[in-house]
This record gives structure tokens, C-alpha cells and sequence, in this order.
């Protein structure tokens, strides 16, 4: 069953909700299309008539602040790049998964087991998320690599939706804005590589944290509608995109789901391409499992389908190197800049005995 939904009714855990919210816990005669279910619309907040009118000017004044300071941070990080900054906005990598969106696409999915995934972020104070990173990042090198593309300098940059939805918060509506990741570089341990991306990710966390939700969405969009204006211009090919990739995570049904008397055996999610072009991965989880799929554009590439054998190559190496330091990657084409370290650096080869 093949459902199509435009992603301006709603982000991922919103539609994703309502999708399941058609599908019974058990066996049952009774269906009705999630398109068919009565729903209470809630209020969301855009009517603003019966605040404090006080409050409401403290509320534009912290948004000028924010959206303000937020972006010209970002303007002077673009202009003095410093290795340890959040990623910067339009520092992605020119790749084969990049450049001007076509009509056509590239798609494949693959399934990995949830179990063996949670035990892992449990022994290495990760969260799935981070752990999940760090696998598709490690799988995405190696992809590149088959096509010439892995001379990098830097870690890849990674677009990642963040929910601002407070607790309890059921509106409908998209509550979400476009992170920027950056990924691993320079390390053949897989496990020091899932260190970098859950510091990156913690960067950005407390970035999101730092402005608030309205302002922080706004610069989002800001970007998202200049990588638009490239795509309309037909130069995306020639600029350096947002990221080289985008990764969402929506969690999903943690019981099996029923359609009629018939089960439920997977959710594959077919996500949208963001301006620029990039890999989109989408992962849900359900029923102990992890539904990861995978679409780009395919003028530049023949097919996505290697890359599902990299991840779970990546999934079981990452799973190995958490109690065996030797494991390492095979290399991944990252270029390592000559620069000062300081004492508390170090660059160690790990050789296999």
C-alpha cells in the first residue's frame, strides 16, 4: 500500500501518526483510512488576540533578537570558519548525490534490527540518533568512494529535522526546523567516529535551546529559500549546497499493527529532496526494527542499492569496535589538514596484530 501525503499538512511524526492511527494493535474487521478519521482541531496558537499585549511585545522583541544575533553569527562563521563552530550554512560537499534536483529519482530500503541498536547506545551513552549518524556517515564515505568522490578535507555536513514541539504538544501543523550536522572526519575507529557526531550533536541541541522556536524555524527557512532560489536559477550544480545529505528519524509503533486480520510487516518512508539535492535518509522504527529508506536524484548515479549493503556493514562494524578497539575502517578517502596540534591532541594509528 502506497500512500502519497505533501509534507506542508504536517512533519514526519505528525503524518506518521496519523497513518498508524488507521491500524488496530490486533486482528479486527474494522478499518477506516486514516484520511477517514474525525479529528478535533486544535488550537495552534496563531490567534493572539487574547494574550497580554504586553506579552506579546516581549515575545516579537526576543524574536528580532534571536533570528538577528542567529543570523549574523552565521554570516561571520561563513566568512572565519573555525573547526570547532556548529557546521555553517552552504559548507556542504559537492558530490554525485548533490546539485540540481531532477525528476528523476533513485530509491532502495533496507531494514536493521532496534534491539541490538538500543544495547549499543546503551553501552556507549549514545542515542539512536547519534549511533544512526555515525553508521549512515561511515556507509555514505564508502558509497562515494565508488564514484571518485572522497578526497574531503572536512566532515560531511548533514541536514537533520529537529522537532521544537514542547511536551504534550499535539497541534497539527509542521513544528520542525533544519539542523545542521556536522559528521565524522579523520578517525578509522568507528567507535571515535560515533564520539564526534554525538559531540556535533550536542552542539547543535543546545544551539536549538539557545534561540527561540519561531526565530530558529525562520533562519531555517531563510536558508531553505535561498538553496530554492539556486534551484530556480539552475546554479545549484555550481554552489555548494546546504549538506551533502539529509537524515530524519521518526519514531514509530512499538507493537505489531494490524490492517484487517493482516499484519503490518514494515513502514518504508519515501521522503522529499531538499533544494541543493543530497541523499535523504529517513529511518522509522517499528516493531523492534529500524525502516530506513533511501532516495536521491539519479542522473549522476546508477543506483542506491550498494548503499544499503554499507550500512549494514556500518552497523556491524560500529557493534564490534565498542568492545574491540583494534576494529577498524577500511579507509575512507578523508584528506587530514596540517595543522598545530595541541597537548591534549593526538593522532594514534591503531595496527592490527
Amino acid at each position: 500500500m502506497y500512500t502519497k501525503i505533501h509534507h506542508i499538512y504536517g512533519d514526519g511524526i505528525t503524518l506518521l501518526s496519523w497513518l498508524i492511527g488507521a491500524f488496530k494493535p490486533k486482528e479486527s474487521d474494522d478499518f477506516t483510512p486514516f484520511w477517514a478519521i474525525k479529528r478535533d482541531l486544535t488550537d495552534n496558537g496563531a490567534a493572539t488576540s487574547s494574550k497580554n499585549p504586553l506579552k506579546i511585545i516581549i515575545n516579537l522583541t526576543r524574536y528580532f533578537i534571536d533570528i538577528s544575533t542567529l543570523l549574523l553569527s552565521n554570516t561571520i562563521r561563513m566568512i572565519k570558519p573555525n573547526r570547532t563552530d556548529n557546521a555553517i550554512p552552504f559548507s556542504g560537499h559537492r558530490t554525485v548525490l548533490t546539485g540540481q534536483v531532477t525528476a528523476e529519482r533513485a530509491m532502495a530500503t533496507c531494514t536493521l534490527p532496534l534491539p541490538e541498536v538500543l544495547k549499543a547506545c546503551k553501552l556507549t551513552r549514545s542515542t539512536v540518533n547519534d549511533f544512526m549518524l555515525t553508521v549512515i556517515d561511515i556507509a555514505t564515505h564508502r558509497f562515494l568512494k565508488d564514484y571518485k568522490c572522497d578526497r574531503f578535507e572536512k566532515p560531511l555536513i548533514c541536514q537533520m529535522p529537529v522537532s521544537l514541539r514542547v511536551p504534550g504538544d499535539q497541534r497539527e501543523g509542521n513544528q520542525i526546523a533544519i539542523a545542521l550536522v556536522k559528521m565524522a572526519h579523520g578517525r578509522l575507529d568507528p567507535y571515535k567516529r560515533l564520539r564526534q557526531v554525538v559531540n556535533s550533536n550536542f552542539l547543535v541541541k543546545q544551539e536549538v535551546k539557545t534561540y527561540s522556536p519561531t526565530a530558529y524555524t525562520h533562519a531555517s527557512l531563510f536558508y531553505q529559500t535561498c538553496s530554492l532560489i539556486c534551484e530556480l536559477l539552475h546554479i545549484s550544480n555550481k554552489v555548494r549546497p546546504l549538506g551533502s545529505l539529509l537524515v530524519s528519524n521518526v519514531p514509530g509503533p512499538k507493537v505489531p499493527l494490524y490492517f484487517g486480520d493482516s499484519q503490518l510487516e514494515a513502514i518504508f518512508p519515501v521522503s522529499t529532496i531538499a533544494p541543493g539535492g543530497g541523499l535523504n535518509v529517513t529511518l522509522v522504527t517499528y516493531n523492534n526494527e529500524i525502516n530506513i529508506g533511501l532516495l536521491c536524484c539519479n542522473e549522476k548515479l546508477d543506483s542506491l542499492e550498494p548503499l544499503t549493503d554499507y550500512i549494514s556493514d556500518s552497523l556491524d562494524l560500529l557493534l564490534k569496535s565498542i568492545s574491540d578497539p583494534s576494529v577498524t575502517i577500511d579507509d575512507l578517502g578523508e584528506k587530514l589538514r596540517d595543522e598545530k596540534l595541541t597537548i591534549v591532541e593526538d593522532r594514534v594509528k591503531i595496527t592490527k596484530v
